[in-house]
């Protein structure tokens, strides 16, 4: 069947195409916001066997294909994807591949793609420069959308959207988030059926190559889809209708101001890191010294921000990083500024985590938010590599102490070049107590 290939920006002048006008529907001030100042303030140190009930872990395959960093993986309920289209079981096991890159229908033309899933109907999406969709065999099905546009030094350019992010289930609807501004439903022939912005109108982003500083981020509970909007610091329900506010994070006069990530990103990080360079020409001291009294250190030292945001039973599960402009040039020290918090539903109490001590396998750095996948339906995604693992247990031998004996089945039959192990913390619900 030859495909259609249905141009979004042409889509949206059409009357099919409808704005919403609905904004985000106001939470109750007492009952769905989580203050985390004082919490901040107070950090505890915690055992992870606090909040976690017990773990597995489960090897990648490696046969198929290595898996570069962690990064290069994400989860779409029931799977792992592996950039750039590889698709794992949660069992390890490879399932098969999804999208080419190409010229053609049914094949991607820009620098990769992501994959997601729609359970539901049994049906994979690639994102890349398009939208294209492939049946339960991961056969391509004839439907496509193309939604960026790229001239010929592969710059982004202004048709279309600058910056497609994720493309979400909501119910009967996918929903292609636009960064960072908006949001796309669109039915299951890709097209466009409604519109939301997801911003107050006085945010914009201002980067040349739609560059991003900091991110959204989505995850599954109780079958909904959620997203975390770090801007206003809003965890949304995404549903057929709309995107709602559930909970409201708040951190009071710590936030830093969106306006230095979206607005003023041009001028306040790009073109100052051009300006430091020129001006020091290699001189380390003077890029150090340039670097902490720049516009952007003045208006974010010490700020806080909120990464990422998870929901679980009992759970809100959250990092934040105490922000340093140009970190990497002002600080020689591998300081760790970015922690837990967690809203306990059940208690109704807010902590922030200033040592995580994971006394469940002792293996797993949890402060290395690099490596985690998120947390889906309850249970905490993350990995380790093999190397990590005997290095781990090479330490407590020298020790004298005992090595967890899952840990040892795993290096008997895993080399340590081989793809990263999958680590699953599964979180304690309402009833544990």
């Amino acid at each position: 069947m030859k495909s259609r290939i249905y141009y979004l920006c042409i889509l949206f002048a059409f009357n099919a195409c409808t704005t919403s006008t609905k904004e985000a529907k106001e939470v109750n001030e007492e009952k769905n916001v989580i203050h985390l100042t004082e919490a901040i303030a107070n950090p505890v140190k915690m055992n992870l066997s606090e909040i976690v009930d017990s773990v597995k872990f489960v090897p990648i395959s490696s046969k198929e294909h290595l898996i570069r960093g962690s990064k290069m993986i994400n989860y779409s309920k029931p799977y792992l994807m592996v950039y750039p289209g590889c698709i794992y079981n949660m069992q390890g096991e490879f399932v098969g591949n999804v999208g080419a890159m190409g010229q053609g229908p049914g094949e991607e033309s820009g620098y990769g793609y992501s994959v997601y899933y729609d359970e539901n109907k049994k049906l994979f999406y690639t994102k890349g420069d398009k939208i294209i969709q492939f049946d339960k065999n991961r056969k391509f099905t004839g439907k496509e959308v193309r939604v960026t546009y790229r001239n010929k030094n592969g710059h982004t350019l202004p048709e279309g959207l600058k910056s497609p992010y994720a493309f979400l289930r909501a119910g009967e609807y996918n929903v292609l988030l636009n960064y960072p501004d908006s949001a796309y439903w669109m039915d299951e022939n890709l097209q466009t059926v409604k519109r939301q912005r997801i911003i107050p109108e006085d945010l914009f982003l201002n980067s040349p190559g739609g560059n991003l500083v900091v991110e959204y981020n989505h995850f599954t509970y109780n079958d909904t889809t959620y997203l975390f909007n770090c801007f206003t610091d809003e965890v949304c329900s995404v549903t057929e209708d709309t995107i709602v506010c559930k909970w409201k994070l708040d951190l009071g006069e710590a936030k830093a101001d969106s306006r230095c990530f979206l607005n003023n990103m041009k001028e306040l990080f790009m073109d100052e890191q051009v300006k430091i360079l020129r001006t020091a020409k290699g001189n380390m001291q003077t890029i150090k010294t340039m670097s902490e009294n720049s516009k952007l250190a003045e208006l974010i030292d010490g700020k806080k921000w909120i990464g990422k945001v998870w929901e679980t039973d009992r759970y809100v599960m959250l990092y934040w990083t105490e922000l340093m402009a140009f970190q990497g040039w002002r600080s020689s020290e591998n300081k760790n500024m970015t922690h837990w918090a967690f809203y306990d539903k059940q208690t109704k109490e807010t902590k922030s985590i200033k040592q995580l001590v994971n006394d469940m396998d002792g293996c797993v750095d949890l402060t290395n938010f690099g490596n985690i996948i998120g947390i889906n339906d309850g249970v905490l995604m993350t990995t380790i590599w093999p190397y990590e693992v005997y290095a781990y247990a090479e330490r407590k031998k020298e020790k004298g102490e005992p090595v967890d004996p899952r840990l040892e089945k795993l290096l008997v039959n895993y080399d340590e070049e081989d793809n990263p192990i999958l680590v699953l913390y599964y979180l304690k619900n309402k009833e544990t107590k």
